[in-house]
């Protein structure tokens, strides 16, 4: 606005030219310093001529219950004449509305203005009018600028403590899962450790602990138990017919079956192959442990499907009742095991006892004492070869003779059963020089093939045994250096300075030296330091408690990679399905033995699966 000098028509209330006369001169004494003014044609204007140097001034005034506001700059309206200048005058009322409403944007509380005696106490600042003259207060109540934020900060504390409580509840929830989660895992790998994978039940080697244990207790409580061994009947059949997969469907089903027949307490486990065990507890005569026998056999004659197929199996069951003396968890299963071979002598599906009262031992030892020795003579015992292969499983790499005794009477006799007593009766020298003779014989129409043949203590420990060997093996034509002899950690420990050497001069003849039985001795590592062996065969107890997780798995990786480092062959024994051959391929075995691949067989099976493009179709 330009402010004039007239008052004609102002409103009642409204600023007027006199009511801004002394905040405008002092205005426009501020503008142009000491210059003079006058009022002509009711306008204010400037007498100076230097009005584009001059700046503008403000002030303040009371104004009914607030302030008045007003501007002076220099302003040319754009008329002719030097001298004819002009001040432009703007003015704005603020009322106390507007005064509290500037302070609550810069963050005060109830702000006003007084031109009367301020309240004590109270906040203000002197308000300044014309020629410095004070004409009055902006005053405002107690108010801290924080006061604003205070309910937003407590929000904000609150839900930061929701947060925080939240995120402590997700934490606790997730730790409480993973905890869960671990422990599961523990408990799966202890399970594996101690639990067949393909039939869960126990493994040989918790079984043997466990059997141990019930035989502790049965002594200490004069309890009785009975030790049931289990072969399946025809499994080798539907393994050759319908392939390894309905092999295992069997073997699943089958311990279903057992599970189901025994008792909670009874201690049940899978120890290889098709071959099962039960200690029957708190048994005390045959009459329980015959029922139990029967209820086997009823079980596992009924058929099993696979896809299409039916699969009629049977089983054959030897029963030893103990504790007997002061027999072991070893001594007992051999015993057991005498009795199932005489069930599957007689027919199979049956189950048989053996005797405790030392009669049946005693007849295998004059059977041993009488028969055995003619049958070395006389050439009456069998060599069965199991092949070594390549970690891929496609080609044969080598064989191990076992040897095998087929009475004319008692039909096939498990070297169990005589190979102890003829090492107590002094046999078994003249029954290792029939192996070695024998296998080399067989070997020598396997061009290429490593010919193993496992070495005896006694034989090891008699004087001359080198050139004894060699001068064998030479009249034969056999190529010693592809003999390879398998020895183990118990024949070394006797008289290391002889083993030592013995096998050094093994060594320079040609001949490969294998430890058998790898990892089960308490000194293996420091035998593959001082003596030059060429072979480590890794026992078939870690497979059996091997699963591709856990601790086993974990063990037979390192030894399999401490071999290697030392630059020694490795060879796995006990290799049963498709998940432990291809794990042993991954973790860089050399060469691979089990059932998996073949049983042992007679030297003219052999013949027919070196002849083969690919021997074993299946493993591939």
């Amino acid at each position: 606005n330009i402010v004039t000098g007239s008052e004609r028509g102002a409103p009642a209330g409204a600023l007027t030219f006199a009511s801004l006369q002394p905040l405008v001169s002092h205005l426009v004494e501020t503008v142009v310093g000491n210059r003079t003014t006058e009022n002509r044609d009711d306008q204010l204007r400037l007498a100076s001529p230097e009005y584009e140097n001059i700046n503008g001034a403000s002030g303040l005034i009371p104004f009914g219950k607030g302030l008045a506001v007003a501007a002076v700059v220099p302003f040319n309206p754009g008329r002719s004449g030097a001298d004819d200048k002009h001040i432009l005058i703007a003015v704005r009322t603020l009322d106390n509305a507007k005064v509290a409403d500037l302070g609550r944007r810069h963050g005060l509380g109830k702000v006003a203005f007084l031109d009367t005696a301020l309240p004590a106490p109270v906040f203000s600042i002197p308000v300044p009018g014309p020629n410095g003259t004070q004409i009055g207060h902006l005053v405002w109540d107690h108010f801290r600028p924080g006061s604003d934020m205070l309910p937003n900060l407590l929000m904000i504390v609150l839900a930061s403590v929701i947060t925080i409580v939240a995120a402590f509840g997700v934490l606790f929830d997730r730790l409480r899962r993973l905890g869960r989660q671990m422990s599961k895992e523990e408990e799966n790998t202890h399970r594996l450790a101690s639990h067949d994978h393909l039939s869960g039940l126990l493994n040989r080697r918790t079984f043997t602990d466990k059997f141990a244990a019930e035989m502790e207790r049965c002594k200490r409580n004069h309890t009785g138990m009975a030790l049931h061994m289990i072969d399946l009947d025809r499994f080798k059949d539907i393994n050759d017919s319908l392939g390894h997969q309905a092999g295992d469907e069997v073997i699943r089903q089958v311990a279903m079956r057992i599970s189901n027949v025994v008792r909670g307490a009874d201690i049940v486990a899978r120890l290889g192959g098709d071959e099962f065990a039960i200690v029957q507890v708190d048994t005390e005569t045959r009459m329980e442990a015959s029922a139990l026998a029967e209820r086997l056999s009823e079980a596992l004659t009924r058929p099993i499907m696979f896809g299409d197929a039916e699969m009629s199996i049977g089983a054959s069951v030897g029963i030893t009742l103990g504790p007997i003396g002061d027999l072991d968890t070893e001594g007992m299963l051999k015993l057991a095991d005498s009795a199932l071979y005489e069930a599957k002598s007689g027919g199979r599906n049956r189950h048989r006892f053996f005797e405790h009262d030392g009669s049946a031992i005693n007849r295998m030892k004059q059977l041993v004492e009488e028969e055995l020795r003619d049958a070395i003579n006389n050439d009456q015992l069998e060599l069965h070869y199991q092949p070594q292969v390549s970690a891929d499983g496609l080609r044969i790499l080598g064989v191990e003779a076992l040897v095998r005794w087929r009475h004319p009477i008692r039909g096939l006799i498990p070297p169990l059963d005589f190979i102890s007593l003829a090492e107590q009766r002094g046999l078994i020298v003249p029954l290792s020089k029939w192996v070695l003779k024998r296998a080399c014989q067989d070997g020598k129409r396997w061009a290429g093939i490593k010919v193993a043949v496992n070495v005896s203590a006694a034989q090891f420990k008699q004087s001359g045994v080198v050139r004894d060997l060699v001068d064998t093996v030479h009249a034969i034509g056999f190529d010693l250096s592809r003999l390879e002899l398998e020895l183990t950690e118990g024949m070394i420990v006797e008289d290391e300075d002889k083993a030592e050497q013995a096998i050094s001069e093994l060594r320079e003849q040609g001949v490969s030296l294998a430890l058998d039985d790898f990892g089960t001795g308490y000194s293996s590592l420091i035998y593959l330091r001082r003596f030059s062996f060429d072979k480590i065969k890794i026992d078939r107890s870690f497979l059996e408690a091997m699963e591709t997780t856990g601790e086993s798995a974990i063990l037979l990786h390192s030894v399999v990679h401490l071999g290697r480092a030392l630059g020694l062959s490795v060879c796995a024994e006990g290799i049963e399905t498709e998940e432990q051959h291809r794990f042993l391929q991954a973790v860089g075995c050399h060469e691979l033995q089990g059932y998996f691949f073949s049983r042992p067989v007679l030297a003219t099976d052999i013949d027919a699966l070196l002849s083969r493009t690919v021997p074993f179709p299946k493993a591939a």
